[in-house]
């Protein structure tokens, strides 16, 4: 068992305060001393110190005002703020603390306003600032797809939502969505590949992918400049009176990421407007490719984190991502220019590691006629047949990996076997590919009238969606050349699985999520057909195609119903499409359409879920002893009290070596991490990267090898009552069904 200390200090988030300006002679001052959030169900006594700075006793009235900060309303009733105004006496020199009990409503999980306001006799001062309050509870999203076909009834069962029956659960939203043309799938992931939730190189380089896929489409498709314009008078800014506060904004954006998008249902259309700025994704662009070449460490290869060792597989992973730009024709000219130095030293670090896993081979004297073929070496062969023109400096070692993998192909999976038959195919193996692999591959596949064609994929979802997409990549460069109609059927009933497995926003991850755009958007036709009718019956609830505010030239809406009106009766769902086509097009596909259910659980009431990973969650109380430092549980006898230093201890169990592993560690708002800047560590031959947030402390393994392992932290209590302390959750981030998490808990603290 490795223990890892590891001291976190983050700077206090700002107050910004509403001081009437003073002169140093003025009599009066309020300190307050608000936590960086709350969350529902949380009691605690709101402090605030004032000081009479005069040489006189003073006499005076201290008030706590509470403010809905999404209405501008009043809500001290709602926050039992039963004594808002309080009077004090303070004698010269002397400072007097106040304190206002209040307690968070389940239910109210959006921004506060608190005033705090002082007044004696012709003085006055004040403080007001906005704070987050979070939800304590997790969202939970259920989602079921709907193929759509045209001038016909059909009916779908949401299972999940009839049989809803936790009394603790509460309903967020019902939303459904519908596309005249699948494609809009593709188009609406693209903005994800754009957010920036940790410094990553993977996400910097995702970034410019998904600008440089912008930029291609308004190219192929000149008439989204007109979109864009319209889309622009769609865009609403996410909450006008929190944009001025950038910090506040960060942490319900990171803690709750579902709170803007659930209010505004033109969010998406927000983003895409975005996205097609030209102005704005060249200068993005740019600022990115700065970013991924201060990235590229001496040696060619890029690190996960700014900091961290040379990381074989993320830097394939930027290759083979350029690479695929390049054979769309989505990289400018001036792009190519710059982007050539990243690449040449790159290849240069692959093809050397590629040389010395030869070497190595042939040093150990291994038979060489029997498969050695790896992973390692499919994807390297994968990635540099898109750089056919870039001299090989590892050409021996090359050869004979590419030699066995014409002999060994079929010993594959499924993924590999279609990096091959790309790698084969840009070598000009045709006659291997069309006649022997590629109708393998087929052979492998899973056909389904109401799910189209996939393949089973025992590594999980996110690699199934990847598998999907390359071996639609596969198809549609043989069709390029084959102009097969048969072929073209099937490919469309392969982009039907993929389009089916979208979730709301994205594909799980923005490796899959990259991975199948490129997949869907290569040799893409028409994006603007949109041209029928669907009305849907949720139970009693009518939605028409027709009453809905439709984007310009792809046909997607959207229709959100409030939690406060979902039934489970909605889980009955009855489909109506009508369209102007002959008969002989009915019962043809149409289009596509999700119903989408969205409801939050209580953390309290989470229990603890393992799998090959898991995670516990301590708290324990530092105290100073004649023996030294000595940790203790909470306990009657022991209880947490304001001031106490805390070390929160995360016992984390693999039961297999893994790559890439997220551990977030929530915290209560009555307590306030030490601080320190987040960056790259190591400890025990463990590195890995932490990042505290506001709300929660995160570390980011590269690589977490088997075994167990034990972090511990500190933290100091400022704020006495009763609190949610929430869950630490442990998730591989580019596997993410691979996931465990800690019991819920509260806190009580005293003063």
């Amino acid at each position: 068992m490795i223990i890892l200390n590891c001291l976190f200090v983050h700077a206090q988030t700002n107050n910004s305060s509403i001081h009437n300006k003073r002169k140093p002679f003025d009599s009066l001052m309020v300190q307050t001393n608000p936590p960086r959030f709350m969350r529902e169900g949380d009691k605690m006594e709101f402090s605030a110190r004032i000081a009479n700075l005069s040489a006189e006793e003073m006499t005076g009235q201290v008030s706590l005002e509470l403010i809905d900060a999404t209405s501008n309303t009043s809500i001290d009733g709602w926050f039992q703020n039963i004594f808002p105004s309080q009077y004090f006496t303070i004698s010269a020199k002397q400072n007097a603390v106040v304190k206002f009990p209040i307690q968070i409503p389940f239910g109210f999980n959006r921004p506060l306003i608190w005033r705090v306001t002082a007044k004696a006799g012709n003085y006055t001062d004040a403080e007001e600032n906005t704070l987050p309050v979070l939800p304590n509870r997790q969202l939970v999203t259920e989602s079921m797809p709907m193929i759509l076909l045209a001038d016909t009834t059909q009916l779908f069962t949401f299972k999940k939502l009839l049989e809803q029956n936790s009394n603790s659960a509460s309903n967020e939203s019902l939303t459904v969505e519908y596309t005249s043309n699948p494609i809009w799938h593709a188009i609406t992931a693209l903005p994800y590949l754009l957010q920036k939730t940790n410094e990553s190189v993977e996400q910097t380089f995702n970034r410019f992918y998904a600008n440089s896929l912008a930029v291609y489409l308004v190219k192929k498709y000149p008439i989204i400049k007109n979109y864009y314009t319209q889309w622009k008078t769609d865009s609403v800014s996410l909450l006008a009176n929190l944009n001025k506060n950038q910090g506040l904004k960060q942490i319900l954006l990171q803690e709750t990421p579902w709170v803007f998008e659930a209010k505004n249902e033109t969010a998406q259309r927000s983003s895409l407007s975005q996205l097609f700025n030209l102005v704005q994704v060249s200068e993005q662009a740019s600022t990115d490719l700065n970013q991924l070449r201060d990235a590229q460490l001496s040696n060619g290869s890029f690190s996960w984190f700014k900091g961290g060792r040379e990381d074989l597989y993320m830097t394939n992973t930027i290759l083979t991502g350029i690479g695929k730009l390049l054979n769309m024709g989505a990289i400018s000219a001036e792009n190519t220019s710059r982007l050539n130095a990243i690449v040449i030293k790159a290849i240069e670090y692959l093809d050397a590691q590629t040389q010395q896993d030869y070497t190595n081979l042939i040093a150990s004297k291994q038979n060489t006629s029997v498969q050695q073929l790896t992973r390692k070496q499919i994807e390297y062969l994968y990635m540099r047949s898109f750089y056919l023109n870039i001299p090989n400096k590892a050409s021996a070692a090359t050869d004979y990996y590419y030699k066995q993998a014409k002999l060994f192909w079929k010993n594959q999976p499924i993924q590999l076997q279609a990096m091959l038959g790309l790698a084969f195919y840009r070598h000009k193996e045709w006659k291997l590919v069309r006649t022997t692999l590629f109708p393998a591959i087929l052979e492998n596949a899973v056909k389904t009238s109401s799910m189209g064609t996939y393949w089973k994929e025992p590594n999980g979802a996110t690699a199934q969606i990847s598998t999907q997409s390359l071996v639609i990549e596969l198809a549609e460069t043989i069709l390029y050349q084959t102009e097969n109609e048969g072929l073209e059927n099937s490919i469309a009933k392969m982009k039907t699985w993929l389009l089916l497995n979208k979730q709301t926003m994205h594909w799980k991850t923005t490796i899959a999520t990259a991975n199948a755009c490129y997949a869907l958007l290569l040799n893409t036709n028409d994006l603007t057909n949109n041209k029928n009718s669907v009305e849907l019956a949720l139970g009693k609830t009518i939605i028409k195609s027709s009453d809905q505010k439709t984007t310009a030239g792809f046909g997607y809406w959207q229709k959100r119903i409030d939690g406060n009106i979902v039934e489970p009766s909605m889980g009955n769902i009855k489909v109506t499409t009508t369209t102007n086509q002959p008969k002989k097009f009915s019962n043809t596909l149409l289009g596509w359409g999700s119903i989408e259910w969205q409801y939050f659980e209580e953390l309290d009431k989470i229990t603890e879920a393992a799998n090959d990973l898991s995670i516990t969650k301590k708290i324990l109380i530092e105290t100073n002893t004649k023996a030294g430092k000595k940790l203790a549980p909470i306990s009657l006898e022991n209880p947490l009290q304001v001031g106490n230093k805390i070390i929160v201890r995360l016992e984390i169990h693999s039961s297999r070596d893994m790559n890439y592993v997220h551990l977030k560690d929530m915290r209560a708002a009555s307590m306030e991490p030490l601080n320190v800047l987040s960056g790259y560590k190591w400890k025990e031959q463990l590195g890995y990267y932490e990042s505290t947030n506001d709300a929660s402390t995160n570390f980011f393994f590269d690589f977490l090898p088997k075994g167990t392992y034990v972090f511990e932290y500190p933290l100091y209590i400022t704020h006495a009552g009763d609190f949610s302390a929430g869950i630490a959750t442990l998730q591989s981030l580019y596997a993410p069904e691979l996931s465990s998490h800690s019991a819920g808990m509260n806190i009580s603290v005293v003063e």
